[in-house]
């Protein structure tokens, strides 16, 4: 568990394009003393030219984007800043989304329909070192893990299998 997010407020940034959803994500971390929002922006192009300006301890983003992906801000930020914390929060459960969000740095991802509450909790669950997934999501993800382990050890079967002769095949299906 890490000690070092105690020591002073946590400063986030903040990335939504939805207004009403904005300034809820942003009230909700102004109520947690340990929070402090450093930044809160509607568009990609306004959050990268912030952050290549300003310092932040988490993000915070969203995906769908007017002008792009969150997945940008996402590589920018772990680019620059590469012991900032990183978390999703989006509508969206596809798994190629959740994968290249987590391949690109991001430590979490919640879908926003968890609640204000659940998120807080998330953002310093983040901080402490954990890697807060909404339920739905981990399923997913380790749904794929099963179905990608299950092609890797059919395909090692299918390889080991050719490398005998057909003799040899035979007593071995036999045994």
């Amino acid at each position: 568990m890490r000690q070092d997010f105690l020591a002073q407020p946590t400063r986030i940034m903040i990335v939504e394009d939805d207004p009403v959803t904005r300034r809820l994500l942003c009230h909700a971390v102004e109520t947690e003393p340990s929070l402090t929002l450093h930044g809160a922006f509607g568009s990609v192009a306004d959050a990268l030219a912030w952050l290549k300006k300003e310092t932040i301890d988490l993000l915070l983003t969203d995906l769908g984007l007017p002008d792009g992906s969150g997945l940008s801000i996402i590589e920018a930020c772990r680019k620059r800043l590469p012991h900032a914390d990183i978390m999703v929060i989006t509508m969206s459960s596809d798994e190629e989304q959740v994968l290249a969000c987590i391949e690109a740095g991001a430590a979490g991802y919640v879908l926003k329909e968890a609640g204000h509450i659940v998120i807080v909790r998330a953002l310093l669950d983040l901080r402490a070192g954990g890697s807060p997934i909404s339920p739905v999501i981990a399923r997913k993800v380790l749904a794929r893990m099963v179905k990608f382990h299950t092609q890797e050890t059919d395909a090692y079967e299918e390889s080991s299998a050719q490398l005998l002769t057909p003799r040899e095949n035979a007593i071995l299906e036999l045994i």
